[in-house]
């Protein structure tokens, strides 16, 4: 089940992220990102486990995608592919006109996800993730252009 996120989740999503990312937030943090009604967090669950979540900021018509990541053990099996749908839909009934995010160039299994779901690649971050020293690569998702969005919600 796809849902928005609770402060029950809190520990969950912080692991994930932790282990996924390691940005750096802290539960604090969080707590105070699910309280901002621009940023939104969505969890996928299954059986009481949250396998991953998504997250980013909604202003006036645009949104941008901050994290995204299903845990290993439940990858490749479809789950990401639903919940990034689910997104796209809120979005296009929400009437979210854009999506932007930034990935790994190397991260080749979400640039894999997003293509897949029509984002397009329109640039390059040199440097952009000082931590792993690996530039990003900037994609971007429109409404206009995704009227028959397929998929599950």
């Amino acid at each position: 089940m796809i849902r928005k996120a609770k402060f029950k989740d809190l520990v969950e999503i912080l692991n994930l992220e932790n282990l996924t990312f390691d940005s750096g937030l802290t539960r604090k943090d969080l707590e105070n990102n699910l309280m901002n009604e621009q940023l939104f967090y969505f969890v996928y669950e299954i059986e009481k486990e949250i396998i991953g979540y998504i997250s980013g900021q909604v202003v006036n018509d645009e949104a941008e995608i901050y994290f995204f990541t299903i845990k290993d053990n439940y990858r490749k099996k479809g789950y990401g592919d639903q919940l990034l749908k689910y997104l796209l839909n809120l979005c296009k009934e929400y009437e979210i006109k854009t999506i932007t995010l930034e990935t790994r160039v190397s991260n080749l299994a979400a640039r894999k996800i997003y293509q897949k779901n029509s984002f397009i690649e329109i640039g390059i971050r040199e440097k952009y993730y000082t931590y792993f020293d690996e530039d990003a690569v900037i994609l971007r998702w429109e409404s206009d252009k995704n009227d028959n969005i397929s998929g599950w919600i």
